[in-house]
């Protein structure tokens, strides 16, 4: 399992409505990972305190392999979401969850 972490960055002047793009985001991709097998969880949303117009999101996934499996079927579904709310397209970084005591 992986955790996979993407930070979207909105346009000036968003701000105050990243909670609710978060969501429309999470209607247009949603249904896609849901039935995707390397779903794991439901993702937490986040606003950073330090850059308001970006966005986060964490969640865990079967593996890298799927989850770029699952992008491929994403990203065609988000080009009209990134034009209209975003400066570019969300960055995608991969963890793995270390051992601690």
């Amino acid at each position: 399992m992986v955790f996979v972490m993407e930070v979207w960055y909105f346009k000036p002047g968003q701000e105050e409505k990243i909670e609710e793009l978060m969501q429309q985001m999470d209607e247009i991709v949603g249904p896609i990972a849901h039935a995707d097998p390397g779903w794991q969880e439901d993702a937490h949303f986040y606003q950073s305190h330090f850059c308001h117009s970006m966005g986060i999101m964490l969640y865990h996934w079967g593996s890298i392999e799927q989850h770029k499996e699952l992008l491929l079927k994403e990203e065609p579904l988000l080009k009209e979401f990134y034009e209209k709310y975003c400066t570019r397209s969300r960055e995608i970084q991969y963890f793995t969850e270390l051992e601690h005591q």
